[in-house]
């Protein structure tokens, strides 16, 4: 039982090889954006006048850091 719930928390970022805390570290930083991108859109959608390129600013930002990440190429499935 505790060896299923450890491999849960290691087996994902070994297939995109990463360790835990570059898997960790990588998921925050994906976790800020999206955090940024949400008030960002919530204030355009209040004042359109307001960010009105920072949705496809955010998208294109995350796009690029999954690109450059891990070992993308080898990873069958997500």
């Amino acid at each position: 039982m505790i060896f299923s719930i450890l491999l849960m928390f290691f087996e994902h970022p070994k297939q995109v090889c990463m360790s835990y805390r570059e898997h960790f570290m990588f998921s925050l930083r994906i976790s800020g954006i999206f955090a940024l991108a949400s008030i960002q859109a919530l204030i355009h959608a209040v004042s359109p006048d307001c960010f009105i390129m920072s949705t496809t600013e955010n998208i294109k930002r995350v796009q690029e850091l999954l690109e450059m990440a891990g070992c993308r190429d080898q990873v069958s499935e997500f």
